[in-house]
């Protein structure tokens, strides 16, 4: 996965051993954010916006940012938050088997266009997975 907290959600399954360790690459490392989307055809496109604006709250992005319930990495700009709640994403737990922020985006690329996505992906379990 590219998803750094996935390493440390299989470790807490028990699904990979404790000493399983995120990296990057050197010249370049895939990362990606997670998208909210609302079809064009919703019936409820207002109660989908809501949702949306929920899943975007401080409250739900410090949730989901806990190793024990998702683990994943906020959208949201540290610089536009108040103090106390930056304070808060701060004292979130970290694996141990993740790479601090700076370390992972330093050398991260650009979002993928979503084709080039589901080509790395089926070229991942074809060459790397499956061999």
């Amino acid at each position: 996965s590219y998803g750094p907290n996935h390493v440390a959600n299989l470790i807490l399954q028990g699904k990979y051993p404790a000493t399983m360790r995120t990296f990057v690459f050197d010249t370049g490392t895939i990362g990606n954010t997670n998208y909210v989307a609302i079809p064009y055809n919703s019936a409820n496109k207002a109660a989908a916006m809501v949702m949306a604006d929920f899943m975007l709250s401080s409250e739900a992005q410090l949730e989901g940012g806990k190793p024990s319930v998702v683990g994943f990495r906020t959208p949201l700009s540290m610089e536009l938050l108040p103090k106390d709640v930056v304070a808060k994403f701060a004292a979130l737990p970290q694996h141990p088997a993740i790479l601090d922020d700076v370390t992972l985006n330093r050398n991260k690329l650009p979002e993928l266009q979503v084709n080039w996505i589901t080509r790395i992906e089926k070229d991942w379990k074809t060459f790397v997975l499956e061999k």
